[in-house]
């Protein structure tokens, strides 16, 4: 009669486990990598429709903008060009600069460190996401887009102009 030996089990589990994480770990980048596509394509969009329309209002600070055209499409140049790091459920509890793309998307953005922003994205429809940026994004780069002064020229208040 044989003996169990246990180390024939591991010899035999190690492999299974080791395949197991690494499938787990290869869907996990690939639907990554897919949310944070379909984020770029939303946000597109959004800031398409705000562009043809001259709808996008930006709120910080208790100053609300109209925000030009050139100043969304530099919105978004900054917000894609500072990529992803890691999704988050839990959003920060301070100041943050609401952007309302005027077709029922919303996107809300916070400083993360010195180079990272929190980004927090809604759809009409219903698609959302939050993320953390890579460390590419400043706070400061998105605060004077909307700001009055503009980055590719001045925003107007929301209040001058028609809507």
């Amino acid at each position: 009669m044989k003996r169990f030996k246990p180390g024939r089990i591991i010899l035999f589990a190690l492999p299974i486990i080791l395949l197991l994480t690494g499938i787990a770990l290869v869907a996990s980048a690939v639907s990554f990598n897919y949310q944070y596509n379909r984020f770029k394509v939303e946000f597109a969009s959004s800031v398409a429709y705000a562009q043809e329309n001259n709808s996008l209002r930006a709120e910080d600070r208790g100053l609300s903008v109209r925000v030009t055209p050139r100043n969304a499409a530099g919105l978004y140049t900054e917000v894609v060009n500072s990529g992803i790091s890691k999704k988050i459920s839990e959003l920060p509890v301070r100041e943050y600069i609401r952007l309302d793309f005027g077709n029922g998307d919303r996107m809300r953005i916070w400083p993360g460190n010195s180079a990272s922003l929190y980004i927090d994205f809604v759809t009409a429809e219903g698609y959302a996401i939050s993320f953390l940026t890579s460390e590419s994004g400043r706070y400061e780069d998105i605060e004077r887009i909307v700001s009055a002064e503009g980055s590719a020229g001045a925003n107007e208040s929301w209040d001058a102009g028609d809507q």
